[in-house]
C-alpha cells in the first residue's frame, strides 16, 4: 500500500501505544511525477496503522517545509511533530497536534 502513496521514505517513527506509523515523504517530484502519470503526494507526513496497511490520515507540510524535510519526531509531551529540513540552512520545524 505504501508503495502506491510514498515516492521517498525520509524518516519514519512506530507509536507503540496507538499501533501508528508516522512516515514522512521528503520527495518534491511533482512534476516528474505528473509526467510518468502518477500522482506522489510530495512533503507530506503520512499516518497509518501499525503494519502499514491501511492509511488513517495524510498532513501536507509542504506550505512550510519546501526545501528539504528529512527528520520526523513525534513529540507526546509537548503535543507537537517536529520536522527537519536539511537544506543550505538547516530549519527545524515544530507542527502543533492534538490527541498525539
Amino acid at each position: 500500500m505504501t508503495g502506491d502513496l510514498i515516492s521517498e521514505v525520509a524518516d519514519l517513527e512506530y507509536d507503540p501505544e496507538h499501533d501508528w506509523l508516522w512516515v514522512l515523504d521528503s520527495n518534491d517530484n511533482t512534476d516528474k511525477n505528473k509526467e510518468k502519470g502518477t500522482h506522489y503526494a510530495s512533503f507530506t507526513i503520512f499516518l497509518f496503522n501499525g503494519d502499514a496497511t491501511k492509511l488513517l490520515n495524510t498532513y501536507y507540510i509542504g506550505d512550510f517545509a519546501n526545501n528539504n524535510p528529512e527528520a520526523l519526531c513525534v513529540d507526546k509531551a509537548n503535543k507537537c511533530i517536529w520536522i527537519g529540513e536539511d537544506a543550505s540552512t538547516a530549519k527545524l520545524h515544530k507542527i502543533p497536534f492534538d490527541n498525539l
